[in-house]
């Protein structure tokens, strides 16, 4: 199986399940080829835990005397997140490069192994540490998604902000300015600017709806979600394969959704688990992405006149509406590249300084790629842990794993911005591991 099979199950879980996941901190496993085994087991799960975020965990050090976080005292250092770079990917576009340089590899796998190790307080970065906050008497989650500067509005104050460090078993608190996100109604999302950067999150109440209109004006959708793009897998040479379609005009499911702006929120719908719905529905499933909404994820839309959004909620927008969108999208489209929540590079280190790693990555593409040698900048603790604790010197196989708003700078020494996590990596079998 390919990486592609696992964003069609994956894309469409409540970003609050995913948040729970990552709040959880269990390591897991994951491999390139068989991938949709994995997700299957993962789906039927209470809690459901998907490799998205590769917060990678580290050993614990609670016998090291190390001291627990002292409340409203956040990490001085925690302050620069290299994995939203200013000059992002447009929305929805295919400019970004990192797909390119992703996909140039061979055959070989990816896993990370299961160990239950952790951060330290110090060694995380503020989006880390803080998960949780409180406005308005709700709770907020962080979804650990970047917001830039410009869909930022009107601060809505200070408010407390907690965490929990997880080797000392000690809670953490401080204080933090929020903010309005631009057209978004804050009884869905606010943005926090935690450190120099601001990060999406997400109430936790209930919000009720009684129409898709008053959704769509909550969360100003139609400006901040573009819904243009669709995955299927269709038959060829005897097996199935995905493919990613772009539909011609990229308006005409919003055009066709304010035409049913009285749709009716449906419930008992919304409650379902994405497994449980998508079994029950033939649909089609459009890819979106919103940075200023912090969603990766998928819409369907079901031929029995369904639309669905990746957090669940659910509207009867009816069978021809429906249908007509579907039809739409199957009769008038073009060949789209697919996109991914997180990509990864890999290469030899070739030299490692106080300020930066090299690393070549011409011993693993594929016959007939040139090789490229590659800079990734020592400029916050997400690298620099994993220099720490992955004992990375010249010769180790480094992976970089890298948002889908990452790109490489190729005036640059091509250097990688948006950068996750790294790790070392080990060929064995064919397969490249990533012990955590």
């Amino acid at each position: 199986m390919k990486k592609e099979d696992i964003e069609i199950l994956t894309d469409s879980i409540c970003d609050k399940y995913i948040e729970e996941a990552v709040n959880y901190k269990q390591a897991k496993r994951y491999s390139k080829k068989r991938i949709i085994l994995i997700a299957a087991a993962c789906l039927l799960c209470v809690c459901i835990v998907i490799p998205i975020s590769l917060h990678t965990l580290y050993p614990n050090k609670a016998e090291s005397g190390e001291q627990p976080p002292e409340s409203n005292n956040p990490s001085e250092e925690a302050s620069y997140d290299c994995s939203y770079p200013e000059n992002i990917a447009t929305e929805g576009s295919d400019s970004t490069n990192i797909s390119l340089y992703s996909s140039r590899y061979g055959e070989e796998g990816l896993h990370r192994s299961e160990v239950a190790y952790e951060y330290s307080w110090d060694e995380r970065e503020l989006y880390e540490q803080y998960e949780r906050l409180v406005y308005n008497g709700v709770q907020y989650n962080n979804v650990r998604r970047g917001i830039v500067e410009s869909y930022i509005g009107v601060s809505l104050g200070t408010h407390s902000f907690y965490g929990w460090d997880y080797i000392t078993g000690l809670d953490a608190s401080t204080e933090f300015e929020i903010f309005e996100i631009k057209g978004v109604s804050s009884k869905y999302r606010v943005a926090a600017k935690l450190g120099n950067n601001y990060y999406c999150f997400v109430s936790t109440a209930k919000v009720p709806n009684s129409t898709l209109g008053e959704y769509i004006n909550a969360l100003n959708l139609n400006e901040n979600m573009p819904i243009s793009r669709f995955s299927r897998y269709e038959l060829e040479n005897d097996s199935l394969e995905l493919r990613t379609y772009k539909i011609h005009d990229e308006e005409f499911v919003w055009k066709r959704l304010f035409e049913c702006l009285n749709a009716p929120y449906v419930e008992e719908m919304s409650v379902e688990s994405a497994w449980d719905w998508s079994n029950k529905h033939s649909s089609i499933s459009f890819k979106v992405r919103s940075m200023p909404l912090g969603i990766f994820g998928t819409v369907f839309v079901s031929n029995d006149g369904y639309l669905r959004f990746s957090d669940g909620t659910t509207f009867n927008i009816g069978k021809v509406k429906a249908n007509e969108i579907i039809d739409y999208a199957e009769n008038n489209r073009s060949p789209a590249k697919h996109v991914f929540n997180t990509y990864w590079l890999y290469g030899y280190i070739t030299e490692i300084t106080d300020e930066y790693i090299l690393f070549d990555d011409t011993r693993l593409i594929r016959e007939g790629e040139e090789g490229v040698i590659y800079r990734v900048n020592i400029d916050c603790n997400v690298v620099k842990r994993a220099i720490k604790y992955e004992n990375l010197k010249e010769g180790s196989l480094l992976v970089v794993f890298v948002n889908y708003y990452g790109y490489i700078d190729e005036e640059n020494q091509n250097t990688v911005y948006g950068v996750n996590d790294i790790a070392r990596g080990h060929i064995s079998d064919g397969d490249i591991i990533v012990y955590e």
